[in-house]
């Protein structure tokens, strides 16, 4: 538990994200102590899987709010999980095919993310062409 870790300020708060058992996970400081939650991985509402999802971990601020990139491994994706200001927020980003540039292969690999004029981007490795991907919001 613990790695593939990533770490973003806000409010001058510590706010970690890091795999858990096969879950992403969230560690918090809140002023007075720290507080722990899982994201993802356990099924559940708004858009929760029931996978083994939570490495390579990526966070960005947008809005003052984080966004999170990680792999789901038991389906091969990249998994995106946003916070809504009241709720967290989760959608298969890549790697199931769709619109817009979405492919069908094995994703979600190394992320990094990057706000890049005020918007979240991720570059990922797409293990089945070989090729580093990017997607950015907006």
């Amino acid at each position: 538990m613990g790695d593939h870790s990533a770490v973003v300020l806000i409010d001058g708060r510590p706010h970690v994200f890091y795999r858990g058992l096969q879950t992403p996970r969230h560690a918090y400081y809140n002023g007075l102590f720290w507080a722990f939650e899982t994201l993802d991985g356990e099924g559940g509402p708004h858009g929760r899987t029931n996978a083994n999802v939570g490495a390579f971990n990526a966070v960005v601020l947008y809005g003052g709010r984080p966004h999170v990139f990680y792999q789901d491994a038991t389906n091969r994706n990249l998994r995106h999980a946003y916070f809504t200001g009241t709720a967290w927020g989760f959608e298969t980003l890549d790697g199931a095919g769709g619109p817009n540039g979405r492919i069908v292969a094995d994703t979600g690999l190394t992320n990094a993310a990057v706000s890049n004029w005020g918007r979240p981007e991720v570059f990922y490795y797409d293990r089945t062409g070989g090729n580093l991907r990017h997607a950015w919001f907006g």
